[in-house]
């Protein structure tokens, strides 16, 4: 790809793009750090201190899991797209 100039040299190793993405860890961190904050909410979602009927934004009972899965599931084909793109580029 012309143009594409993000390598860096640590020693005699070359650092491409994919391969400083793929030291990051990818979505995992993400992932976890999305399940933890559902964990951390979830009592104000449902619950005794959760949402009442009639005074909810919640569509169904397991609307909250399925949009916590969703926003997993997301960040997942991100991560997979950015790691075609910069497999690309090289």
């Amino acid at each position: 790809m012309a143009g594409w100039a993000l390598t860096t040299t640590e020693g005699s190793h070359a650092e491409t793009p994919s391969r400083r993405w793929g030291r990051l860890g990818t979505y995992k961190a993400a992932e976890e750090r999305f399940r933890a904050t559902k964990r951390l909410i979830e009592p104000y979602v449902r619950g005794h201190d959760g949402e009442h009927p009639g005074h909810t934004f919640l569509s169904a009972p397991g609307a909250f899991d399925e949009a916590a899965e969703q926003l997993v599931t997301h960040a997942h084909s991100r991560a997979q797209a950015v790691s075609e793109f910069l497999a690309a580029a090289e």
